[in-house]
């Protein structure tokens, strides 16, 4: 059983899925941080990389053995919209 690293920005609760999924899902989260310390234009940066968290909340959604985990990933996918839209403001 894989269980996530904490994080001040999302919490979610141990799952089983593939260790692959749940560790590009914490890539893409820290990469997001690096483009957000950028000094430069990041909104299309940005915008790629609400694309990917949402395909990988799919996958962790989709492959979870777990009521709690699908739930945990449906909200992730709130979230991750709700950043999506806040970055097409971002240029």
């Amino acid at each position: 059983m894989l269980r996530p690293q904490q994080h001040d920005y999302f919490s979610v609760p141990p799952f089983t899925v593939p260790k692959c999924s749940a560790h590009i899902l914490i890539s893409h989260l820290q990469e997001t941080e690096n483009v957000l310390a950028r000094d430069e234009p990041v909104g299309r940066r940005l915008d790629f990389l609400m694309q990917e968290l949402n395909r990988e909340a799919n996958t962790l959604g989709s492959k979870s053995a777990h009521p709690a985990t699908s739930a945990a990933a449906v909200d992730l996918k709130v979230l991750i919209e709700q950043m999506r839209e806040q970055v097409q403001n971002i240029e």
